[in-house]
């Protein structure tokens, strides 16, 4: 039925009268439908038969027609079968054995009826017979016309010089199956051995009881192959390209990929499973350039993302020493980034890569890697702490304790309570909630001799600090030090005999 102007076919009289068959396609009209489609996936219709069946070797020649947008197009294989079902070149949708099999290409029984679209005149002689597709867009059925073995198929293919390129092109993107040949006007293609292959779990189309398509989730394989100079990164189906991805591998998919008739794309969730399947066997070989590329962002942001891909795609983007920011120890985030680590905030994961990271025990708050020094610590065996009690203190605590008070309403207007403690924790003096302690175990008896010196005064400054911020590496508790010594210079100047008054000499 591809006669351009009348049926090609009338069907057998019933009750004395000609009943025309339901349909006719005017092949010109497919033509112009199918003019966007790649000229190069024309052949990829064509060859697809090929290396579905039995074959050792496929032969390709393309010759330009002198002055004329058109090549004499030969496609020749070596299948001892051949083409089984010769009237499927022109039934449009015909039932075929191939909707069964996931490894097989072809579903829809259209690929050789829209190359036939295209071209001036044709002709398929097989192992069952031979067809001519004549420029009257007339048919001719030949069936003794038989070969031994294989098919080939002849045609005029409108083409223009650029669409020649572009086909030339298409043939040298193709993934040759292993145990086959393909050549090229002559010259075969080189194999390619993929870098890795991989198993995985994803949709196909097979046809069920009643040979309807549908999808089906099936076990295959997938080839992973290097992309060489000059390509773009492709999705494969057994061998044919279907889409550039600008990925980072070409991706061979050994069964049918569910795609849309027109068979030019994949639905989305198909090719993210596609990448996280992906990442997951080929994550050590990624680089820093690989990161924040779109396919690996998507791959990371799957929940079946691997532990060790996760791990992975976290080091090279922050580094290993790395932590999440901690809201309850910001002091902790400072210090890693000062040792040159890196604070990963909320924004810089989405919420599902930050899910695959603490499920892959990748990234821990900066409070749990580089806890900030804690006076009394978080550990419930810690030592204790002894409190000395103010009818205990010596006459040069008193003084050090009222001095102590006397600045804290000064320079900060606050109402400090103070505390002398005995506890074998690190601290000379921890400040917290307007109150100081003072660690009499590190700091000594002979401390508090000092009175209202410079190294009472350096320490105070140290903690009264904290009343503005509690993080030693932030800057607002650095301009905090800054403000009280500042502050207490100032006092100085006017009211010096006020703080004479808890000098050494006069309080003890």
């Amino acid at each position: 039925m591809m006669n351009g102007n009348t049926p090609d076919r009338t069907l057998k009289s019933h009750a004395g009268r000609k009943l025309d068959a339901w349909f006719e396609v005017d092949r010109h009209g497919l033509s112009r439908v199918t003019t966007s489609d790649s000229k190069g996936r024309l052949l990829g219709e064509l060859l697809q038969n090929a290396f579905d069946e039995n074959v050792t070797l496929v032969k390709v020649s393309l010759q330009p027609q002198s002055g004329r947008s058109a090549v004499d197009l030969v496609i020749e294989d070596d299948s001892p079968d051949g083409f089984r079902e010769l009237d499927h070149a022109y039934r449009l949708f015909a039932e075929s054995a191939k909707k069964g099999d996931p490894t097989k290409r072809g579903r829809f029984n259209l690929g050789e009826k829209i190359v036939l679209a295209h071209c001036e005149s044709a002709e398929i002689a097989s192992t069952t017979g031979k067809i001519v597709f004549l420029p009257t867009g007339e048919r001719q059925d030949r069936p003794r016309r038989k070969r031994e073995r294989g098919t080939v198929f002849k045609a005029v293919l409108k083409l223009t010089r650029a669409e020649l390129d572009e086909v030339n092109c298409y043939l040298r993107s193709i993934l040759v199956p292993a145990g086959i040949q393909l050549e090229v006007n002559g010259q075969q293609l080189p194999s390619r051995v993929p870098v890795r292959t991989l198993s995985t779990q994803i949709e196909t189309i097979i046809a069920d009881d009643s040979g309807v398509l549908r999808e089906r989730v099936r076990k295959t394989e997938v080839e992973i192959h290097d992309v060489l100079p000059g390509e773009m990164a492709t999705l494969y189906e057994m061998g044919l390209p279907i889409i550039t991805t600008g990925d980072k591998y070409h991706v061979n998919v050994l069964q049918k990929v569910p795609q849309s008739l027109s068979r030019d794309g994949v639905k989305p969730a198909y090719l993210r499973k596609l990448r996280t399947a992906v990442i997951n066997a080929m994550h050590e070989l990624l680089d820093e350039e690989d990161v924040n590329a779109a396919w690996v962002q998507e791959a990371t942001s799957s929940p079946d993302c691997s532990d060790d891909a996760m791990a992975r795609f976290l080091d090279l983007r922050f580094g290993e020493n790395r932590a999440s920011y901690d809201p309850s120890d910001r002091e902790a985030g400072h210090a890693i980034q000062a040792g040159g680590g890196t604070v990963v905030t909320g924004r810089m994961l989405n919420g599902q890569q930050w899910e695959n990271a603490r499920r892959a025990n990748a990234i821990q708050p900066a409070g749990v890697i580089h806890p900030s020094p804690k006076a009394y610590g978080n550990d419930p065996n810690a030592p204790s702490a002894k409190e000395i009690h103010p009818d205990d203190w010596t006459p040069a605590m008193q003084n050090v304790v009222a001095y102590t008070r006397f600045l804290a309403s000064e320079l900060m207007g606050v109402n400090l309570r103070v505390r002398i403690v005995e506890t074998g924790n690190s601290f000379l003096a921890c400040y917290g909630g307007a109150e100081l302690h003072f660690n009499l175990r590190h700091l000594g008896r002979d401390w508090f001799f000092q009175g209202a010196s410079e190294a009472v005064d350096r320490l105070l400054i140290h903690e009264f600090g904290h009343q503005y911020c509690g993080d030693h590496l932030d800057d607002a508790y650095h301009d905090a030090l800054c403000r009280l010594g500042a502050k207490l210079k100032a006092l100085a100047m006017d009211k010096p005999d006020a703080i004479r008054a808890f000098e050494r000499s006069l309080a003890c």
